[in-house]
């Protein structure tokens, strides 16, 4: 697993392993997160987010960075289709299809990432309104890029900082 920019094993030592659902094979093993690995996980989030350089760089720079990983996205879709079908059983055209128009995403994420000014947009509401930096954070569901993506391009553009979890 991915904590702190770095590739470690679960604490524990525990793995678990993905069954490709088509065969009934093992087809990859992987470190089994325990509760002090996601603590240690949302330290590094935590750390990068107020020491590291995302939530302080330019939108323009933020944007192109973006447009890099969209570019690589549709540069390895069908492979990363390919390797999520694999790992959830989710037919593999359909695979191809979402994760083809994953890189569109964050291209329009792109878009907008030198747009945000870290205001809170008037509103004529009687409510509060206001603007936040919070750590973001969300479950790992299958399939695991698309469902990360969707909070993590939007949290991402506007300097935010993203942790992913995946509970068994």
């Amino acid at each position: 697993m991915l904590v702190g920019g770095e590739w470690v094993d679960a604490l524990s030592g525990n793995t678990f392993e993905s069954i490709n659902p088509y065969t009934d094979r093992v087809w990859a093993t992987a470190p089994e997160a325990g509760e002090e690995d996601v603590d240690r996980a949302v330290r590094a989030a935590r750390a990068a987010f107020d020491e590291g350089p995302w939530g302080t760089m330019i939108g323009t720079e933020r944007a192109r960075l973006m447009r890099r990983l969209a570019d690589l996205l549709a540069e390895n879709a069908q492979e990363l289709a390919t390797v999520e079908s694999t790992d959830n059983g989710k037919l593999l055209r359909e695979m191809g299809g979402q994760l083809g128009a994953l890189a569109e995403w964050y291209y329009y994420f792109a878009g907008a990432a030198d747009k945000i000014q870290g205001e809170t947009i008037p509103s004529d509401t009687t409510g509060k309104c206001r603007s936040e930096r919070e750590l973001t954070t969300a479950p790992q569901k299958s399939p695991a890029l698309v469902s990360i993506s969707a909070r993590f391009g939007p949290a991402a553009l506007a300097g935010q900082h993203f942790s992913s979890c995946s509970f068994g």
